[in-house]
């Protein structure tokens, strides 16, 4: 078997390439700068003939569109990167005669805004209003690939949650376990600074998601359709920084900080599992302190070797 994946170096396409290289597939990349392996191929997100000509070269028999960006200077970047880039790649796997190749995109739940409480966990139904561009942009990408999934595209878009696990580059997560990492390590004052500790949120490892990934891609009943890619439970903030500061085994104040406190932060989110289980049946989720664990010691290694 043979994969294509773009956002490969991004944290789940990162986890994601190492996952099929475990399963013996064959992955080849996209980027826009030369990796490490001999499988990457040079493209840029808006030029459809290099990303066609990749295609064409590596024959995938999946194809994983991971790419995008969640923070942009500038508004157009955001629909080039999570809309367009897409539109490319369908295109692309079709003119070069595989379009009867899977592709899976990856959708986000912040194309769900502001969700009522009595709603959740929220299926794949429910209206989307989300407010922001990234979450727009999102949406856009879904909107387009259910259009072109009905006209024969064998697409699958996955509508992942929060999803955590070592290699993190940002989010409150990440933000958290550094603090502690740092304290513990005396490098720091015991004060771990915080946004809203209210806020909850349906948390996923990245190694159950990658393996959901390739479970969904290869289901038939799976395209055409949003699948959520979540456990179906929600985890106040506080908890979760009350299992990494257990984790870690320090004593700590607690302080809120305005600087931590985003600009739009929608107060709880938790996805319906019924529709992934539907298609996949029995799923098994890794526990919330197994993958802190992960996390805290990939941090804390980090900070010791620094």
């Amino acid at each position: 078997m043979r994969a294509l994946v773009t956002g490969a170096r991004g944290f789940c396409g990162a986890h994601l390439v190492r996952y099929l290289e475990r399963q013996t597939v064959e992955v080849h990349t996209l980027a826009a700068r030369p990796g490490a392996g001999d499988a990457t191929y040079l493209t840029e997100p808006d030029d459809p003939v290099a990303i066609a000509r990749a295609i064409e070269r590596a024959r995938p028999d999946w194809i994983f569109h991971l790419a995008g960006v969640q923070a942009a200077d500038d508004v157009a970047t955001y629909y080039r990167i999570n809309t367009l880039y897409a539109v490319h790649v369908i295109e692309a796997a079709a003119r070069v005669g595989l379009g009867d190749r899977p592709i899976l995109l990856i959708g986000s739940a912040a194309e769900h805004g502001f969700i009522e409480p009595d709603r959740l966990p929220v299926d794949e139904q429910h209206p989307a209003h989300p407010l922001t561009h990234y979450g727009t942009s999102k949406l856009a990408q879904t909107l387009m690939a259910q259009t072109m999934a009905r006209a024969g595209a064998p697409i699958v878009i996955a509508r992942p949650s929060n999803i955590i696990g070592p290699g993190m580059r940002a989010g409150a997560v990440q933000a958290f376990a550094q603090q502690a990492a740092e304290i513990a390590r005396g490098g720091r004052p015991a004060v771990i600074e915080v946004g809203n500790l209210d806020s909850i949120r349906d948390f996923i490892d990245v190694e159950d998601v990658v393996a959901l990934f390739v479970r969904l891609i290869q289901e038939p009943a799976a395209r055409g359709r949003v699948s959520n890619v979540c456990t179906g439970r929600g985890t106040r903030m506080a908890e979760v920084l009350d299992r990494l500061i257990r984790i870690a085994g320090i004593p700590v104040q607690i302080r809120p900080v305005a600087a931590r406190q985003k600009d739009v932060d929608v107060p709880a989110y938790v996805g319906s599992t019924e529709t992934l289980r539907r298609l996949l049946g029995d799923i098994t989720f890794t526990a919330l302190d197994v993958t802190l664990a992960k996390i805290y010691g990939d941090v804390a290694a980090a900070v010791s070797s620094a």
